[in-house]
């Protein structure tokens, strides 16, 4: 959408007034910049911890754990990615209708029951396959409207402009650090203490997400970048 007229001109006059601001109030140390880069850090740390790559870097692990043979479900895992692009898609076309903070909470809501109804199916003697596949598909779905393209969105959004490159970088050093970790992690894990008591772990997880979604992200729909620097650095 276009601006035009008084808008252009309250736009501009925003733009002016921040980068009239003294640099070192947006240093990443600064308390100002502070709270701010460690939502960011907490988005990037919990779109891992949420289990998106546990389910789709492990997938036919996970199915060969509840007893698939190794062609069924290298067969299920490509099923799975067809399910990951199609709702990738989905999520882009909701992002600007619905907000970025609602398809955040709602996509850990769907992903956490989805991983709570894999835990339950996996503890049966005999898993049932079609509900194993669907949960999983489910909780893809979850992953792909909410965190896939919202996570990034958001990390492009919600850093001060002086910062943001910088800031982002963080952000994204977290995100591969954690994503090493759950990676590194899961086969000890399932390894441990079994896979459905893995599934509720990670259920566990995200409802830390959906709380912390719904405490420290603020909506950034409809804003211009100054707008959400205003409102973030007021809340900080």
């Amino acid at each position: 959408m276009v601006t035009r007229g008084a808008d252009a001109d309250a736009e501009l006059e925003q733009i002016r007034a921040i980068a009239a601001e003294p640099a070192d109030r947006d240093a990443l140390r600064s308390r100002r910049v502070r709270p701010v880069l460690l939502i960011g850090i907490g988005l990037a740390v919990l779109t891992q911890l949420n289990g998106t790559n546990v389910i789709s870097y492990y997938a036919p692990t996970i199915l060969g754990a509840a007893g698939f043979g190794s062609g069924v479900a290298i067969l299920a895992t490509v099923g799975l990615g067809v399910v990951k692009v199609v709702f990738v898609g989905i999520g882009l076309l909701l992002i600007d209708r619905v907000g970025r903070k609602f398809l955040l909470v709602l996509g850990n809501v769907v992903m956490g029951l989805s991983l709570l109804g894999l835990a339950l199916v996996a503890q049966a003697a005999q898993p049932d396959p079609v509900l194993l596949v669907l949960f999983m598909a489910l909780f893809l779905a979850g992953n792909e409207v909410g965190w896939g393209p919202t996570f990034w969105v958001l990390m492009g959004e919600i850093f001060p402009l002086r910062v943001r490159g910088a800031a982002m970088g963080v952000a994204s050093t977290a995100v591969w650090v954690a994503t090493a970790v759950v990676a590194f992690a899961f086969p000890v894990l399932i390894d441990g203490i079994g896979l459905s008591a893995s599934m509720y772990v990670f259920a566990a997880l995200n409802a830390v997400a959906v709380l912390f979604g719904a405490r420290y992200v603020t909506e950034t729909k409809g804003k211009t970048l100054e707008e959400i620097e205003r409102d973030l650095h007021a809340r900080s």
